[in-house]
């Protein structure tokens, strides 16, 4: 679950990241954030007149097999089409296509 925190008490901050345990945590790794990005784009995708095509190309960064399985059945629940490119493969068990 990602969140985006814009007040920190009266401060204005903005933090965006994955929750854990109740707790923020914007210090990513580049899969991590571009997961979160890819997200936001979904959100704001599932937004759009139907009509409207939506095409995501998340950033390719320094997948491992395990995450990026995890990532691609977590993306597969998106309605629009998202190119996913990697130079490793998914550990089984690999997303249907």
């Amino acid at each position: 679950t990602f969140n985006i925190q814009l007040m920190d008490g009266k401060k204005e901050v903005f933090r965006m990241g994955i929750m854990r345990n109740g707790r923020l945590h914007s210090a990513l790794s580049g899969a991590e954030w571009t997961s979160v990005v890819t997200a936001i784009a979904m959100s704001v995708a599932e937004g759009l007149d139907d009509n409207l095509p939506a095409i995501l190309i998340p950033d390719d960064r320094a997948w491992d097999g395990k995450t990026l399985s995890s990532v691609m059945r977590g993306f597969s629940k998106f309605d629009y089409q998202i190119i996913r490119s990697a130079n490793v493969l998914p550990m089984p068990p690999a997303p249907e296509v």
